[in-house]
């Protein structure tokens, strides 16, 4: 692939982050190519689809200089996505009218690149740099997956690049590093489940490309092993690994293949003899044409028209990077944009009617992280219409991707309820269990030793065998014996809080115990870090975009009452803490720019109860009494709205306001009644233990509540008293209930 270590050093006209030597030791390629302005090895290609948009909430508008040409009546076109060096390497998104919005937050060391967006725009894919060896600086890059406005981060695979959506959104294709120096293709689902290598060959299999039909998936490898070693070829393999066969067998490079929207077609750079000109050829690789006569040998970033008779590419002119376009059958090739700066990464928009690059500003100074002046533009085919979208926006690494929104109204609108549950089985875990979470794919229990210190055990489960795929030793586990929480799983990790035990008694300055968080990485298992941060216990933890937010038991400091901390989760600094007025509170959640907790009255831990908002910026602290005398669960994040359980059902908290929205959700008493003090929000609705008050709990049940309709559903009966539940994980297909008796009821949902 004739241009990947050319794209793997072509941040050369940044200083930070300077990510791109190790890759280019662990890649083969030929000699580097000139830059291609601020860009990320990996060429990740939108998905071209004639679909809708829509915009995100608390987009920045940005000055422009020039409304766009208005789009097709029958489709408009989605935000674009890009890596912005702004305040740090993070995803970001603009649309027509020039408003921005930052999509993900990644914190310390870690550099997010090359967003794509799913095929029906309610998913991105992106990468993620992390450092590895603080002493020289070196790292690799990680998938991830996240909502359209960044939450819900998800690990696809470790060491990749490259990603491609399946046509119908449900999985990534990715090229993998599990070899030292080779690469392979794999493919893993959306949730980050079922990894599993699609093409694996002592050679370099790079950039998938999933074709528009789903039916085969094109990709670059090299050396071929009849072939020069300096030869590569364009090749597809159906997505269960199946029917690899050679496209190409040309001298040289053929590299980098782009489908036509219709499947029919790819287009691909070839590289032979010093020159490099684009080509088309049918999908089973006849009729090949070439179709370009570039100016110079430097041909990168293909992107077909929808409609499947333009090619836009960018060409490097001896100083500078052009865009231009070129018929699909070769015959016409003119100029779209060119002048005496970079332009880069041209990609059609959705409807067909503009084409999104970014491109150099002048000698303005640049508000960002010396990412370079490179901004969003959009330009018609015909030329007639200019429009710069962002100003000084730092753009680099990955290129563009339009946001195609026809199915985003259905993707966030109320998700179908389950008609029905089944328990699949109850097995034991552990003696002393204390917390459950879902996450990357697996299961997480955190099991005590039972032996007077904060120790234990996590059990990584397999969520459709039960197997425990790993026991990892660690010496912080959740406190709690009633509710759970302080698990998540986030990032690429699974984040615990508790302590760590000291000498003395917790009375003495210093003594009992330490709040931690341990850190344990989903991809290896094994525990990263132990961050000691103060105070006495970690009681909960969470996430404010990618700031790691800990409610802690405070320490003699503080006259032992609560406090909020955040932490920085590399180094355990504690960067900033809120302290609170009760020496109680559990469970704290992110909403709204916000962090809301339950704080206690005096008489007892679920009676005269406060809703708790924490303001981070300003760390203004704002109480809000309950409006019932028991609390029954919460506070929980549905959808970014926060809701908990009272006495009389389920209510909605607004954390900006403060507002207490009373009697949203009243459970009838003759049939409802609240078990065990815990609830728990997934995108289904929330999901609490009940019982019917006739029986006075002789039978509890399994129950969802759905916020946006209001109503409760009745799903499975969970058994007699003979079992207590202490803590519950929702995942997609299956609610994870941890019982006090050391086992796990696996509930799977229809």
């Amino acid at each position: 692939m004739a241009d990947l270590e050319e794209r793997f050093r072509s941040l050369a006209r940044t200083t930070a982050p300077d990510l791109w030597e190790e890759i280019g030791r662990r890649r083969p390629g030929p000699a580097p190519r000139p830059p291609v302005g601020p860009r990320i090895g990996a060429a990740v290609v939108a998905l071209v689809l004639a679909v809708t948009g829509i915009g995100f909430a608390g987009w920045t508008l940005l000055p422009r200089e020039e409304k766009p040409t208005e789009p097709a009546a029958t489709v408009s076109n989605g935000a674009i996505a890009f890596a912005s060096g702004v305040g740090g390497y993070h995803i970001a998104a603009v649309t027509l009218d020039g408003a921005v919005m930052d999509i993900t937050t990644p914190a310390g060391d870690a550099y997010d690149l090359g967003p794509v967006w799913s095929p029906d725009g309610a998913w991105i894919a992106f990468l993620r740099y992390r450092i590895t060896d603080r002493d020289d600086g070196t790292g690799d890059y990680d998938l991830f997956v996240a909502n359209a406005d960044g939450s819900g981060l998800v690990v696809l695979g470790r060491s990749a690049l490259a990603p491609t959506w399946s046509p119908d959104g449900t999985s990534v294709a990715f090229q993998g590093f599990r070899r030292e120096t080779d690469h392979d293709i794999l493919v893993a689902e959306r949730d980050g489940s079922g990894e599993r290598v699609l093409v694996a060959s002592p050679l370099s299999d790079t950039t998938p490309r999933w074709s528009p039909t789903g039916e085969l998936i094109a990709f670059t490898s090299h050396p071929v092993l009849d072939r020069d070693p300096g030869d590569a070829d364009i090749f597809v393999v159906r997505p269960d690994g199946t029917g690899l066969t050679r496209l190409t067998g040309s001298p040289g490079w053929d590299f980098e293949p782009v489908w036509s929207p219709d499947g029919s077609r790819i287009a691909y750079l070839s590289e032979q003899w010093d020159e490099r000109e684009a080509y088309v050829m049918n999908a089973d690789g006849s009729g090949v044409r070439r179709l370009t006569d570039a100016p110079s040998n430097d041909i990168a970033e293909l992107s077909w028209s929808p409609d499947g008779t333009r090619i836009a590419f960018q060409v490097f002119s001896g100083t500078s990077w052009d865009i231009y376009l070129v018929s699909a059958d070769g015959t016409e090739q003119v100029p779209l944009v060119t002048s005496p700066l970079d332009e880069v990464d041209p990609t059609w928009s959705p409807d067909g009617t503009l084409v999104a690059y970014s491109a150099a500003g002048s000698v303005q100074s640049c508000r960002c992280d010396n990412a370079g002046t490179f901004d969003v533009y959009v330009v018609t085919p015909d030329t007639s219409s200019t429009t710069r979208l962002t100003v000084d926006a730092g753009v680099l690494g990955g290129g563009l991707s339009w946001r195609s929104t026809p199915f985003i109204a259905e993707a966030t609108s109320p998700p179908r309820t389950p008609s029905g549950a089944e328990i699949v089985g109850t097995f034991e875990v552990g003696d002393d269990v204390r917390s459950v979470a879902y996450g990357d794919g697996s299961v997480w229990v955190a099991v005590s030793n039972n032996d007077g210190t904060f120790g234990g055990r996590i059990l990584r489960i397999d969520p459709a065998t039960h197997e425990i795929q790993a026991e990892i030793p660690v010496e912080v586990i959740p406190t709690w014996d009633i509710g759970g929480g302080a698990m998540v799983v986030h990032g690429g990790s699974l984040w615990v809080t508790g302590a760590v035990d000291r000498p003395g008694n917790f009375e003495d300055p210093g003594g009992g115990a330490d709040a931690a968080v341990v850190r344990i990485d989903t991809a290896s298992n094994a525990v990263v870090q132990t961050l000691e941060i103060g105070g006495n216990v970690g009681a909960d933890l969470t996430f404010l975009g990618d700031e790691l937010w800990v409610l802690l038991f405070g320490d003699e400091t503080i006259d032992h009452r609560m406090e909020i901390v955040r932490v920085d989760p590399y180094s355990g600094e504690a960067l900033a803490r809120v302290p609170l007025s009760a020496k109680w509170g559990h469970t704290i959640v992110a909403s709204e720019g916000r962090l809301v907790l339950y704080e206690p009255g005096e008489g007892a831990v679920n009676v005269d109860g406060s809703l708790v908002t924490v303001d981070p910026s300003t760390r203004e602290v704002l109480r809000v009494a309950t409006p019932s005398k028991y609390f029954e669960g919460g506070p929980v994040a549905w959808r970014d709205q926060v809701w908990f359980a009272a006495e009389r059902g389920f209510a909605r908290f607004d954390p900006v306001t403060g507002e207490v929205i009373e009697g949203s959700a009243e459970l009838d008493p003759s049939r409802f009644a609240f078990c065990c003090g815990f609830i728990e929000a997934g995108e289904r609705g929330i999901w609490f233990v009940g019982f019917d008050p006739r029986t006075e709990g002789s039978e509890r049940r399994l129950d969802l509540f759905d916020p946006a309709t209001g109503t409760v559903i009745e799903l499975v009966a969970l058994g007699g008293k003979g079992t207590t539940p202490v803590a519950m994980a929702v995942a997609p297909d299956a609610v994870w209930i941890l019982n006090s008796e050391g086992t796990l009821t696996h509930v799977a949902l229809t």
